[in-house]
């Protein structure tokens, strides 16, 4: 004779106990005994437990119970009995408890081995009970996967599934914002600067490379004439020839002024080195940001508002620092016959007319910005297609020195999106190895 006892776990979520072949798993006659503790628990399910489904299981185990109460014999030699007596045993010395219901049933199962039955089983699907059962010297079995009951929803989480499905169908129908700087949708990217650090400035080698850059200009003395007429404008060779006035000499006044344009020549020069070790300096601390947004979503974003901010450390430009070109070199001393020239041009010379621009303004635009503030930018787009890009402009970031990362953040409002595409970029710095090179 075997007697089986069930936790109340398997009353809710196995097949009925009639539809189980107990007589495969067990040696007949069985009995199944139904615990005070089991009634106790299916009375609360049945009114308090939050699923439908589960308060209907619990209800429909209840029916079947006291159905068995007339006719005990549920299957061909097993029985169902009720035995709503309680525990006669000292839970104490069990180390058991009695508030608890895993307790109060294993106590029940420990009073049935008091009398002689060949077999005593307790079927449970929790872990605890049977860790308890084989302290207590219970052998404790689950029931195979084929007898459990397949998983069930209720009313309220077969809505919450449709209600998930919508938002998921609506957020695939809808426009899905976001920016990749330099191809790199990535939220942390480094950059590197345009230039390595230069060399330091030293005054003496400034002085030393304008005074050569004055040295290779070309020198004239007082007695320099120009004896051919190739350089002389045709409408004054006749003046120049011999025997006229010395309109091919070149007057002491263009030799000083020649004088006073080298001297400002060899400072003007002084001045581009300098400028051009600034601008050295300033893209060694400069990095590249090509900015791209991008529509990942199922549908067209329209009338786009798109801001993008950084510290205010950062200097934004949408160009790089590039260093002028050196100076003209001084106008060589002209001849009086060149001046003359000149003179009677300035007497025939038509003056400039002021230009009018007549081109209309674009009075319905797709795209306005970027527009470049002390710490962001912005832009509008019109609409912006879905799984397309739309590339925003590259931009030049001057940072402070030490180099150190620093956060990138969007903000993109879309008139069709539910709500604004927030988000940030750690960008870290990096100073570029390579050689210097001497033009920015």
């Amino acid at each position: 004779m075997t007697t089986i006892f069930v936790d109340t776990n398997i009353l809710l979520h196995a097949k009925p106990l009639q539809d189980i072949t107990w007589e495969a798993y067990e040696t007949p006659p069985i009995t199944i005994v139904i615990t005070k503790t089991n009634l106790r628990e299916l009375d609360d399910q049945k009114d308090n437990h939050p699923k439908r489904h589960i308060r209907e299981r619990a209800r429909k185990a209840l029916q079947r119970i006291e159905a068995a109460l007339d006719n005990p014999t549920i299957r061909k030699h097993v029985t169902l009995v009720v035995d709503d007596t309680a525990p006669l045993i000292d839970f104490a010395a069990y180390e058991l408890d009695p508030q608890k219901n895993d307790d109060q049933l294993l106590a029940k199962v420990l009073s049935a081995q008091q009398t002689p039955v060949d077999r005593i089983i307790l079927y449970t699907r929790d872990t605890t009970p049977r860790i308890a059962a084989k302290r207590l010297g219970i052998t404790a079995k689950t029931l195979p996967q084929h007898d459990e009951l397949p998983p069930q929803k209720d009313e309220i989480e077969k809505e919450n599934d449709r209600l998930k499905q919508e938002l998921h169908e609506l957020k695939a129908a809808a426009p899905q914002l976001g920016i990749c700087i330099n191809h790199d949708p990535a939220s942390k990217l480094t950059a590197t600067t345009l230039a390595p650090p230069p060399e330091p400035v030293d005054d003496a080698v400034l002085d030393t490379q304008a005074r050569a850059a004055r040295n290779q200009l070309p020198t004239f003395t007082r007695s320099t004439r120009i004896d051919r007429l190739t350089n002389v404008p045709g409408a004054m060779k006749v003046f120049a020839m011999p025997g006229i006035t010395d309109l091919n000499e070149i007057p002491q006044t263009e030799h000083e002024r020649y004088q006073r344009d080298l001297q400002t020549y060899e400072q003007t020069y002084r001045q581009h080195l300098l400028r051009m070790h600034e601008v050295s300096e300033l893209r060694a601390r400069t990095i590249t940001l090509a900015i791209t947004l991008e529509n990942t979503g199922g549908k067209p974003a329209e009338d786009i508002d798109i801001t993008i901010t950084l510290p205010e450390h950062v200097s934004i430009t949408d160009y790089a620092p590039v260093a002028p070109g050196p100076p003209s070199a001084p106008r060589p001393p002209q001849t009086n016959a060149t001046l003359q020239h000149e003179r009677m041009l300035q007497l025939t010379l038509t003056p400039n007319l002021p230009s009018y621009d007549f081109r209309m303004p674009n009075l319905n635009p797709t795209v306005r910005g970027p527009k470049i503030t002390d710490h962001s930018i912005t832009w509008w787009l019109r609409n912006l297609r879905h799984t397309y890009e739309y590339d925003l402009g590259t931009f030049y970031l001057t940072l402070p020195l030490p180099l150190r990362p620093f956060s990138v953040t969007y903000d993109l409002h879309a008139t069709n999106a539910p709500k604004p595409f927030t988000g940030a970029m750690l960008i870290t710095p990096i100073a570029r190895q390579d050689a210097p090179s001497d033009t920015p």
